[in-house]
């Protein structure tokens, strides 16, 4: 089923850039790809989780925010991502929240991963790491493509890891942590522009 989907987002950027003009990355679309990325794949990652707990009906902590907001979330910032490949950059307080939010629920994961005492629960939690990896890597392959050529793409791919994600609480408790601290990083950027303006 992901493949079918990169596969469907891909046709969609190249559509979208095409139907533009095939336009170039400015430095300003590249700062918002590295920012639109990351957060599409928190929140795709957050969505998958919690459609797991649903359909195993198995008690979603409380943190965890419903399906149907995450759906209107990644919704959105998928939309932004698709706008790149018409050379628009659009990072706006929308983006900022949810990278807040994005960074909240990573940190909130990564205690559930130590916590855990269920292999059914590290299983998705392991399951919504591979997700989101696999998202993101898919949206930077879709842009690479377009906007540095199918050579400098197959480097990503020939480079991208493989297999499953092992289901072990610390380990994940790390990737998930590592990537709070990556969107942490972000927000700071941000409002230090911010500030500067």
């Amino acid at each position: 089923i992901r493949f079918r989907e990169r596969e469907q987002r891909k046709y969609a950027c190249r559509a979208i850039w095409i139907e533009a003009g095939r336009p170039a990355a400015t430095q300003q679309v590249r700062a918002a790809h590295s920012i639109l990325s990351g957060l599409a794949a928190a929140l795709y990652g957050a969505l998958h989780m919690r459609l797991l707990f649903d359909q195993y009906r198995i008690e979603a902590p409380p943190w965890m925010h419903p399906a149907a907001e995450l759906r209107q979330a990644h919704a959105g910032v998928e939309q932004l991502f698709l706008r790149l490949f018409r050379g628009e950059a659009i990072v706006n307080d929308g983006v900022v929240q949810l990278l807040q939010r994005a960074q909240e629920d990573l940190l909130a994961t990564a205690v559930t991963a130590e916590t855990a005492g269920s292999p059914s629960v590290l299983a998705i939690l392991a399951s919504r790491e591979a997700a989101a990896r696999d998202y993101f890597l898919g949206g930077l392959l879709a842009f690479t493509d377009l906007f540095d050529g199918p050579a400098q793409a197959n480097r990503w791919r020939l480079s991208r890891p493989g297999g499953a994600t092992p289901h072990d609480g610390a380990l994940l408790a790390r990737i998930f942590r590592s990537q709070a601290s990556d969107l942490r990083s972000v927000l700071q950027s941000l409002r230090a522009r911010n500030t500067q303006i």
